[in-house]
């Protein structure tokens, strides 16, 4: 699975977790593309007033002596109004990806958010994804 389709597939898999979207506040279609995002979220491109969400992406992927797979470096940030929001949509993000992909966080912690009162937590996984 290249990167894309990788991402993709967890988008889905989020998407369909009930417990989820009860977390994210998903009651709409368009909740969706606004609570479980596909990009790196800068401090100007969402709105405090509507947290908690998601973003999940790949930041690099490198090469290995396999020429048909990368190790990837996957990002999902937890955007949340506390850090008391962020266990419970962690656990349900790292289980996923355990069942579905068998892959452990490799590194995790809080980030700067460039929002006062804003809460982002990031793990980081590296899966290998096709060239």
């Amino acid at each position: 699975m290249n990167a894309f389709e990788y991402v993709d597939t967890l988008w889905f898999l989020c998407a369909e977790n009930e417990e989820l979207r009860d977390l994210l506040n998903i009651s709409e279609d368009e909740d969706y593309s606004l609570k479980i995002r596909q990009e790196d979220v800068s401090a100007e491109g969402y709105d405090a007033d509507k947290l908690p969400f998601i973003a999940m992406y790949f930041y690099e992927a490198w090469t290995t002596y396999n020429d048909f797979a990368n190790l990837g470096y996957l990002y999902i940030d937890i955007y949340a109004p506390t850090r008391e929001a962020v266990p419970a949509i962690r656990k349900i993000i790292v289980d996923t990806m355990h069942e579905h992909f068998n892959e452990r966080v490799r590194n995790e912690g809080q980030q700067q958010s460039g929002v006062h009162a804003v809460y982002k937590y990031r793990l980081e996984f590296t899966p290998l994804i096709s060239t």
